[in-house]
Order: structure tokens, then sequence, then C-alpha cells
């Protein structure tokens, strides 16, 4: 026996039989790069994920994500955020790298690395965060990277051949 849990016409909350409890109205959300966006940063620009080539968007339960990689909080509440960027296309004199989760609030940061002497076998370096974070409705989240010391812009968003490299990800948990 499944209880649905109804507010108007909508349900907002489902308990199956198992006790599984389902929300079907919580924002989440999966985005993804599908194209490399190439030399974005290196030499200190900001790269804004999602402001070159458009994310795909491989879910978005309530619509508050755009392709251009702006998260709008529906509601005020406690959030969780992550991502992973792979970059490329980095050379040894890229010694100062962060990437950073920007909301209207706060901004926060995270691997102050030296990618360009970090990176793998591969020639990449994968920037990483993951946070939980008040937001008001309204708010906005992006995420950012921004590499320095190159002497020009060479660093590149690599997007995945076969697999999923680049994608921000987050859902209302409180």
């Amino acid at each position: 026996m499944t209880r649905v849990y109804t507010l108007g016409l909508d349900a907002w909350q489902t308990i199956d039989s198992n006790g599984q409890l389902n929300l079907p109205t919580q924002s989440s959300f999966l985005a993804y790069l599908g194209t490399t966006d190439e030399t974005v940063t290196g030499a200190g620009n900001t790269y804004t994920f999602g402001s070159g080539n458009a994310l795909t968007i491989l879910f978005d339960q309530n619509s508050n994500m755009n392709t251009n990689g702006i998260f709008t909080a529906p509601a005020t509440g406690k959030y969780t955020f992550q991502s992973s960027i792979s970059m490329g296309t980095l050379s040894v004199a890229m010694t100062e790298g962060v990437m950073y989760l920007v909301t209207t609030g706060n901004t926060f940061a995270a691997a102050h690395v030296a990618p360009g002497l970090a990176r793998g076998p591969s020639g990449l370096y994968t920037f990483s965060i993951a946070i939980v974070c008040n937001m008001t409705a309204g708010d906005t989240a992006k995420i950012q990277i921004v590499i320095s010391n190159g002497i020009v812009n060479t660093a590149s968003a690599q997007a995945g051949s076969g697999n999923i490299s680049c994608w921000f990800s987050g859902s209302l948990v409180a």
C-alpha cells in the first residue's frame, strides 16, 4: 500500500509499503557539460561553469536550474551542492587554482592547488566541492574556477568522452 499526502491537488510526499519516502516536489538537479569549453581560464580569468557551452540537464525536479549553470532556490532552506570539473590543457606555470561555489549570500572555496603541477597522467586536474548551505527563496548558486599564473588562458573544462566528467548537482535537504 502506498500512502500519498497531498497539498491542494499535487502529491508532495508518498510513502510506499516498504517505508520508502519520495518527495516529488523537492527541488533537485544534475547538469553536466556535454561539449568541452575551450581556453576558459589559466591566466587569472574566472570561468563560470555553463557560461560557455550550454549545460545538459540530466534531471531538474521543479525546473530551478538553467543551462547556463545558475540554480535559483525556490524556497528558503538548507541546500546541498556538489560539483566535479575536470580541467585540461594545463601548463606547469598555472600554479594557483581555486574552485568556488558562489551563492547570493556566500562564496565557498575549495581546492587551492597548483593544477599545472598536480595534473594526472592524462593531463587533467579535477576540482571538486561539496557543501550544505543556507539559501533564501530567490537566491542563486553557481560554480566558478579561477586558474592563475599561466601566460594565456589555455585551460579548458573537459567534457567526457563516454562519461560525465564535469557536472553540478544540488537539492533542497531541509
